[in-house]
């Protein structure tokens, strides 16, 4: 989905299934510049941003800013084979191609994306993360990585953390299980909130949720910025969620397109100031 000044702009094909786009007469200009949205839905609706881009350029002087809830192949932010295709780096030289004045990115998924971008800001989630703190009454932070615990370490305010270890099988890439770090006394009768940057299915948050209850956590809630929709086809949405050992997932619907129970979206305060 595209928006442009807070209007979604429709599009269509052609029935060659090529691409038929044009903009509302009444579309309001902002004299100061333009600000795109573009909430990733699909690899389609980039050709439909570079031909807005470009039909801009050429009818007028302007800015125009780049609002990017969710970086689409963040992901791929490495090759480890010769084979492997660097998507990442390839859309990043396209988006800084369109030469926009800036790009605003929310909680890129690695600084590899925020390197190979031109003139981006990575927008913080320090306001949702204590939004989804302040929802979820936790007492103590769970972050099921090292990683996640340096991204978002200091933005839990004075609350307890804990962290997990993975243990993958290194020649798959899959999780075969997760380790509580020395939690002592730290998640014994208290509400805990797992914090990390993405969900797809879920596995990840399953094994560190199940260990979290299994070491006496009175409840437990998971935050992540960025949701998909396959969450609802994972062991973690449909064994946990739904029994209620998972009180609530907080997430923002930078991805997340149908909202069911047990998922709650969180605003960023950009947002709340602007409705």
């Amino acid at each position: 989905m595209i928006v442009m000044n807070g209007r979604e702009l429709t599009q269509g094909h052609f029935p060659d299934g090529t691409l038929s786009f044009k903009l509302p007469e009444d579309l309001v200009w902002d004299e100061e510049g333009q600000i795109i949205e573009w909430k990733y839905e699909s690899d389609a609706e980039l050709f439909s941003l570079i031909c807005l881009k470009r039909w801009i350029d050429e009818r007028m002087t302007t800015k125009v800013w780049l609002v990017l809830r969710y970086l689409p192949h963040a992901r791929m932010d490495r090759t480890e084979d010769f084979f492997d295709v660097f998507t990442l780096k390839y859309f990043c030289q396209v988006i800084n191609d369109l030469n926009f004045t800036q790009v605003c990115v929310l909680d890129p998924h690695s600084s590899v994306s925020t390197a190979l971008l031109d003139r981006v800001v990575a927008v913080s989630p320090d306001n949702l993360i204590r939004e989804a703190l302040d929802r979820s009454e936790a007492e103590v932070v769970c972050f099921p990585d090292q990683g996640a615990l340096k991204r978002y370490g200091k933005m839990i305010d004075n609350r307890i953390a804990v962290y997990c270890q993975k243990r993958r099988d290194w020649a798959t890439g899959k999780i075969l299980g997760l380790d509580l770090i020395d939690p002592g006394d730290d998640v014994r009768g208290r509400n805990i909130l797992i914090v990390d940057d993405i969900s797809s299915r879920g596995g990840t948050f399953y094994y560190t949720a199940n260990k979290l209850l299994e070491a006496g956590a009175a409840k437990v809630s998971l935050y992540v910025t960025h949701c998909e929709d396959t969450i609802y086809q994972g062991e973690f949405y449909n064994e946990l969620v739904k029994t209620g050992a998972i009180k609530k997932v907080y997430t923002t619907q930078s991805l997340l397109k149908e909202v069911k129970p047990g998922i709650e979206i969180v605003i960023h305060k950009s947002e709340k100031d602007s409705q």
